[in-house]
């Protein structure tokens, strides 16, 4: 019998439970990995596999198609970088949807029906909810090519 290596490594991007199953059975599948080990409190993920059945980039790739990102031996955290993200992501998202909120109400106030105001409301609350959603829905894209449901499905939906 070849010898066992282990990957042990932080992998972003895992959000709930149904995440940590879609990585273990994914992972699973591949030729070659007996053990498959995620603990989302640490964000750490443990493979188990024999190297000369598969490569450690065959692993990186199914995660990366997944949706995740398994990060550099020994990196710290992003957790910094991943809410400044998070708050230019929503900054930008607010500067559409504060608009169209804006242009909502005085449609109402106003008791207009105007169709020039109604599609200006249209394109600034569908920009928001692309830059806000791109994520989930890149996910749940991610997440139906491998034939799964998850919560970035039912969010895109």
């Amino acid at each position: 019998m070849a010898g066992r290596a282990r990957l042990v490594r932080r992998l972003e991007g895992a959000q709930c439970s149904f995440c940590v199953y879609t990585i273990e059975k994914a992972l699973t599948r591949l030729p070659g990995v007996s053990e498959v080990k995620f603990n989302p409190v640490h964000e750490e993920i443990m493979v188990s596999y024999d190297p000369e059945a598969l490569e450690e980039e065959s692993i990186e790739r199914t995660l990366s198609d997944l949706g995740f990102r398994l990060l550099p031996p020994g990196a710290i955290s992003g957790y910094e970088e991943v809410v400044k993200a998070e708050r230019a992501r929503l900054a930008k998202a607010l500067a559409f949807a504060a608009p169209a909120g804006a242009i909502m109400a005085y449609m109402k106030l106003a008791g207009s029906e105007s169709p020039v105001l109604a599609a200006i409301m249209a394109l600034l609350a569908l920009a928001s909810t692309v830059l806000a959603g791109r994520h989930y829905f890149s996910m749940a894209y991610q997440a139906l090519r491998r034939r799964v449901l998850n919560q970035h499905v039912l969010m895109a939906a």
